[in-house]
């Protein structure tokens, strides 16, 4: 049986955005999985994407990350 798969936006850190074909993740315990139709990027994900934000805190972006945080459902 092939996996189930979703499209996801990564960000590589190097003021660029890479659309990827990824497996739709299993939720561990504790956590819920929730399908959505749309889901955008912010201001958080734009200056990430342009002063490639590393590191730690709020905006401490890792390479390769799957960026979108403002889902509609």
């Amino acid at each position: 049986m092939e996996k189930m798969r979703m499209r996801g936006a990564t960000l590589p850190g190097n003021s660029t955005v890479e659309m990827k074909d990824m497996e739709i993740p299993k939720p561990g315990h504790g956590q819920v999985l929730i399908q959505t139709k749309a889901t955008t990027i912010c201001g958080s994900d734009i200056r990430c994407i342009y002063r490639e934000h590393v590191g730690k805190g709020p905006e401490g972006y890792i390479p390769g990350m799957v960026a979108g945080h403002e889902p509609a459902v």
